[in-house]
């Protein structure tokens, strides 16, 4: 097997030697987490924007879908619900001098 050595960039024949060559540290690893971390709070940030974008869409519709009945319950109840003016209040107020 023929492999270049990384410090004189000559070939070195024979068997290949693991030492140096996979040594891994351990700020690789944790910047390696970290960018995974990073790429799934990404993606999961992405997601939700969606669903927030649905939701806010639904919640519109429902909003102009709700609007006349509501409107329209409010005009009735105004108009034949009119008991309350009849009454005789209990409360009589002063003319501000006692």
């Amino acid at each position: 097997m023929i492999q270049k050595s990384w410090t004189n960039l000559r070939p070195v024949i024979g068997r290949v030697r693991c030492g140096n060559v996979m040594k891994v540290n351990f700020s690789d690893i944790t910047s390696i987490i970290v960018v995974g971390l990073l790429g799934w709070g990404s993606t999961q940030l992405y997601a939700m924007k969606s669903d927030l974008a649905v939701v806010s869409y639904r919640v519109e519709e429902n909003y102009k879908m709700i609007k006349p009945m509501w409107q329209d319950f409010l005009v009735r109840q105004a108009n034949y619900d009119k008991s309350w003016t009849n009454a005789v209040p209990n409360i009589h107020t002063t003319g501000g001098t006692e």
